[in-house]
């Protein structure tokens, strides 16, 4: 059950961070109006009850959810996928959430730079996909961590979309400690269990901030 909190946490931490860079550059590009209702958009399914999204998500990634009948009708599959009662349903669920917590601090990053860096990069002769890994990259690593640390926290820590999307088969850890302390009353063995999860999300926490004190240091010289 570890493993696999670990595994899902990873995973959407990961996806996170790869869509985060480009829709956090098409948000920094935009005018104040338009930055503006584009976080509404992202930060939209915070307005929701975890609960109700979790179940809002059975209808769409069931076997007669939204997803499936129309690939069916559309002739893609024969036999309905399994999107649910899984890992990668709790991936679905917890992805468009968790993903606003890498995204705004990389957007308030990006906004913040110092477009005369990119020119002046630009100028002795570097390609922007220069400019973007030696300048850009470096100079928002801190936010960008920061952002991941906070997602991968949200994830090892969640109840509702894991208990209802991935079901007694695909147990995480937090579904686990609530069985353990609520339902079997075994107290001991739930404190051990938050104590796990304590000392795995320290762990990351301090791998991260390791990694970008390398960064600041390499981005200094």
């Amino acid at each position: 059950v570890l493993l696999r909190t670990l595994r899902v946490s990873v995973l959407i931490t990961a996806f996170s961070v790869l869509l985060a860079y480009p829709v956090a550059v098409w948000l920094a590009g935009l005018g104040p109006r338009g930055q503006t209702w584009a976080i509404l958009v992202y930060m939209s399914p915070w307005f929701v009850n975890a609960v109700v999204k979790s179940f809002g998500w059975t209808l769409i990634l069931g076997n007669k959810g939204l997803v499936n009948r129309g690939l069916m009708n559309l002739g893609v599959i024969d036999t309905p996928l399994r999107l649910m009662l899984n890992e990668t349903g709790i991936v679905i669920g917890l992805l468009p959430g968790h993903f606003l917590f890498v995204l705004l601090p990389l957007w308030a990053a990006l906004k913040g730079l110092d477009g005369n860096l990119r020119w002046a990069a630009m100028t002795l002769g570097a390609r922007p996909w220069q400019v973007f890994l030696r300048v850009t990259v470096p100079l928002t690593l801190p936010a960008l961590l920061a952002g991941a640390i906070i997602n991968f926290t949200m994830n090892m820590a969640a109840f509702a979309a894991p208990a209802l999307l991935g079901g007694t088969r695909t147990r995480v850890l937090s579904f686990v400690a609530y069985q353990v302390n609520l339902e079997e009353l075994n107290w001991p063995f739930g404190g051990a269990l938050a104590v796990a999860m304590l000392v795995v999300t320290l762990g990351f926490v301090t791998v991260a901030q390791g990694v970008t004190r390398r960064g600041l240091a390499g981005g200094g010289r």
